[in-house]
């Protein structure tokens, strides 16, 4: 009995989803602004920061596990505020933990108003960004984010 509850249980841990191993940033977005954040993720990888967004749950696995995983995992935040992301209550509980975890960075992709909770929290300007490096707010995000997690490797 024994030896069957023992198999039992070594299936049950092979079972679990895999999870993100220590990324640098977590990106928090609506799906509804993912050609945004697909680029602002290509951008980020490209200056050497290890990135993790929803891209990466594989079919199978328990998003919700995975998600929660790799959010307390990660080094940074990146909660990308916008018209689609503001109702979102994903969105809004990765930025709290994050906000609580003092890991947060805010950037606003649109004029949208965050949630009362983040409206007093200083937050990274890309509404007009171009989708370049070579952007202000881009290098102003860059500046921030070596400040809250250091220089990528």
């Amino acid at each position: 009995l024994l030896r069957l509850k023992a198999l039992h249980d070594s299936d049950r841990k092979a079972a679990k989803p895999k999870t993100a191993e220590g990324n640098d940033l977590f990106l928090s977005y609506s799906r509804l602004d993912v050609t945004k954040i697909e680029k602002l993720a290509e951008i980020l990888q490209q200056h050497g920061w290890s990135v993790w967004w929803d891209r990466h749950i594989k079919t199978g696995n328990a998003f919700d596990k995975v998600i929660e995983q790799a959010l307390a995992n990660a080094r940074g935040v990146i909660v990308a505020w916008s018209q689609n992301s503001v109702d979102s209550d994903w969105v809004r509980a990765e930025a709290a933990y994050a906000l609580e975890k003092n890991k947060l960075l805010p950037i606003r992709l649109d004029d949208a108003t965050p949630p009362l909770r983040f409206i007093n929290v200083q937050t990274v300007d890309l509404t007009h960004w171009n989708g370049t490096i070579n952007d202000s707010a881009c290098k102003r995000l860059f500046v921030d984010l070596s400040e809250l997690i250091g220089n990528p490797n």
